[in-house]
């Protein structure tokens, strides 16, 4: 015994080897209570020694979070650890198993991948100018044994484009014939196609057994790009489907994108409009006759008269006219007359042809009816005279007419009243008249008022249709100063 030499451990190593051995046979116990006291003596070793429990491990705080990037923009993937310690990150293209690269070291050639990281505890993979094939998986993995890792995936989208070689331009076609609209477009998601009118009236499609148009639309992958094609069909056109269209693509990516098309639909025969086929005119006058024509091709507009031949700008016939209207063209006509003469009150036809075809040609004629002018002339004129008035004399308390003559007391100067052109004047009295005299011209003024009564109404009336309130105005006035001479006059 005395050749063996005993060997002497240090404390700091004995006292981690007695813990282990004690957890050892303890986990090895089959008693009941192995379990609970395998957890107690667990946590009173970790207490012991003070160490957390993941110091020697990392862990990922959080996912890999997704990200949405539109193509030729800048992608970000992150990824978020704790206790790193001594291990290293890498980053990997899941779906090809590519090694991007290794803590800091990129591995990867590709000149739009870069790492950065920010206190060894968020790294973040930057991938620049992104296109299609960087749309995936990717791994951020740590070197631990076995390897832990977690994988977020890199959307990239395409926002929508038409394709000019499989859009429809301008469609032309006949009256109840058959037309398609067709637009194309890329992008992706896979983006929807639709059409609208430009002038914002809607489309006629066919429903509940109608006649109209039909909209259909096809999608597939090329090369990672959805491209959908849409149609839009007429069966059967008519003049209301003719106008502007947009071909409108959108996937949720902005922008939208849309393109203009025009359905142009031949006209069997040219529309004509006159807003009245008869017109009331006055001989001397000027007139305007109007005519608007719709038809595509733009037709040839003119006006004959009633014998048939063409009028053309002169003297005193001038023709204008202006287009109001693109699709459909639309055209109004003018016609003016000046100086209007007995020969000119007659028939006159807006012709409207599409190609000069006879065919194709449609008109529609307007009457010129002349109208009596109604009278500017009054029957009856006045002339009212305004003059002053002289002042009242005061009121006198002396005892009624004694004598004839008491009418001197009357101003020396007789007043002077309106008349009536046609009729006498007013009379004035004079100093030798008796009670029969008083009597009949106090008669005969009663009778003059009447009669001008009767008469002012009349002219009143007549002057009351013609509008003239201003000559109302002057009879009343006059009826005033008739009435003030005839009171003096008594």
């Amino acid at each position: 015994m005395r050749g063996i030499r005993r060997a002497v451990l240090p404390p700091s190593f004995i006292r981690p080897l007695l813990v282990t051995c004690l957890a050892l046979c303890i986990y090895t116990d089959g008693s009941s209570h192995a379990a609970g006291i395998q957890n107690s003596v667990w946590d009173r070793m970790q207490a012991s020694l003070s160490v957390p429990p993941d110091a020697r491990h990392p862990v990922f705080t959080e996912d890999v979070a997704n990200q949405t990037v539109v193509i030729g923009r800048n992608g970000t993937l992150r990824c978020s650890v704790e206790n790193l310690g001594t291990y290293k990150i890498a980053w990997m293209k899941a779906d090809t198993q590519t090694l991007l690269s290794i803590s800091s070291t990129m591995i990867s050639r590709n000149y739009r991948i870069r790492v950065s990281h920010s206190d060894n505890s968020t790294w973040l993979l930057h991938l620049d100018f992104v296109t299609l094939k960087d749309r995936g998986y990717y791994l951020c993995q740590i070197n631990t044994i076995p390897p832990i890792s977690k994988q977020g995936y890199l959307e990239v989208v395409v926002p929508p484009n038409i394709l000019d070689e499989q859009t429809s331009t301008d469609v032309e076609v006949s009256e109840d014939g058959q037309a398609e609209l067709r637009c194309g477009a890329t992008g992706y998601p896979a983006p929807e196609v639709r059409f609208r009118r430009e002038d914002g009236n809607g489309i006629r499609y066919a429903n509940n057994g109608l006649h109209g148009a039909i909209a259909s639309s096809e999608t597939e992958n090329i090369g990672g790009v959805m491209q959908t094609l849409g149609t839009l069909r007429f069966p059967s056109v008519t003049r209301a489907d003719m106008g502007h269209y947009l071909c409108i693509a959108n996937n949720s990516v902005p922008p939208s994108v849309s393109k203009r098309m025009v359905l142009n639909v031949r006209y069997r025969e040219p529309a004509v409009y006159v807003s009245h086929q008869m017109i009331g005119v006055y001989r001397g006058d000027d007139v305007a006759i109007n005519c608007t024509v719709t038809a595509y091709p733009r037709p040839v507009v003119f006006w004959q008269d009633y014998t048939g031949k063409m009028i053309i700008t002169g003297g005193r016939y001038k023709v204008v006219e202006t287009q109001i209207g693109d699709s459909p063209p639309r055209i109004q006509t003018t016609l003016v007359i000046r100086n209007l003469e007995e020969e000119d009150i007659s028939t006159y036809r807006c012709n409207a042809s599409i190609d000069n075809d006879k065919n194709r040609e449609k008109s529609l004629s307007v009457q010129l009816s002349e109208i009596s002018r109604p009278s500017t002339e009054s029957s009856l004129s006045i002339d009212v005279y305004m003059k002053a008035r002289p002042p009242k004399a005061p009121k006198k308390t002396s005892p009624p007419h004694t004598r004839l003559n008491d009418i001197g007391e009357r101003p020396s100067k007789p007043t002077i009243f309106p008349h009536v052109k046609g009729m006498f004047p007013p009379s004035h009295g004079s100093a030798n008249y008796d009670e029969s005299t008083q009597a009949s011209v106090s008669s005969l003024s009663q009778s003059s008022n009447t009669i001008l009564g009767l008469l002012l109404g009349l002219l009143s009336f007549q002057r009351l249709l013609r509008g003239s309130l201003l000559d109302i105005k002057e009879d009343l006035k006059y009826v005033q100063y008739r009435e003030v001479g005839h009171s003096r006059g008594a």
